[in-house]
């Protein structure tokens, strides 16, 4: 939907999604606050649920920039999230100060600062109830498919590695993991496609047409396929 409209509904479109992804990080958040407030402290039970809520608020925000083709402009905050609390976490290892309450607080405010610094990029603008619950709907009946086929494959990939292990071992499940690893390196271009090839066709299907965003997507995903294509011929080399 935003990828087919201008900047003004664009703004709409990332307020409304940051508000409904603040719904749903609730009664997450409060599920991780119990889990961890048994097992771990104030520590945990604080910044778990606050890294949830700013790392999801992130995300929303990045992909409502990428919706309007920004990614370059989503760049400097995903570096600032995720490359700033790797760093930071990583020098706090090897100082010998870093624990697990304290990187969950350095998640938080790293990709609450991200989170902000995208808001200020995307614009956010005023939604009114009502529309909020027609926005509602529409991404329920636009959506909701893409959600049942995400839980899915979430489940299979992970049942997958249990039924393995229940009947063969650990041995063999780690032996299909370490092959994995080696595939990992092509999930930043999957992912990458996705993230440029759903906006990029809408919006080209919302003022060219079908025929018009078919090609676009057989060109991009065809620059992408020769990149996964020489990394495969490395690997099927080794």
């Amino acid at each position: 939907r935003g990828a087919a409209a201008g900047s003004a509904a664009l703004a709409r479109h990332a307020t409304a999604s940051l508000l409904f992804t603040a719904a749903l990080a609730l009664p997450g958040g409060l599920t991780l606050a119990g889990a961890f407030g048994r097992a771990g402290g104030t520590a945990l039970w604080l910044w778990a649920p606050a890294a949830l809520a700013a790392w999801q608020a992130q995300e929303t925000l990045r992909r409502s920039l990428m919706c309007g083709l920004g990614h370059r402009r989503a760049v400097w905050g995903d570096a600032l999230s995720y490359l700033g609390q790797a760093a930071v976490i990583g020098w706090g290892c090897r100082a010998g100060w870093m624990t697990f309450g304290r990187a969950l607080a350095v998640m938080a405010l790293t990709a609450g600062a991200a989170a902000a610094w995208q808001a200020a990029q995307t614009g956010l603008a005023r939604v009114g109830f009502a529309e909020l619950r027609a926005m509602a709907r529409d991404y329920w009946k636009f959506g909701s498919w893409l959600l049942y086929g995400t839980f899915a494959s979430v489940f299979c990939v992970q049942a997958f590695y249990w039924v393995l292990a229940w009947t063969h071992g650990p041995r063999e499940t780690a032996s299909l993991q370490a092959v994995w690893n080696v595939l990992g390196v092509c999930h930043p271009l999957m992912f990458g496609l996705g993230n440029l090839l759903v906006p990029l066709v809408a919006r080209v299907n919302a003022s060219e047409g079908a025929a018009a965003a078919w090609r676009a997507a057989l060109r991009q995903g065809a620059q992408f396929g020769a990149v996964l294509a020489a990394y495969f011929a490395v690997v099927a080399v080794w």
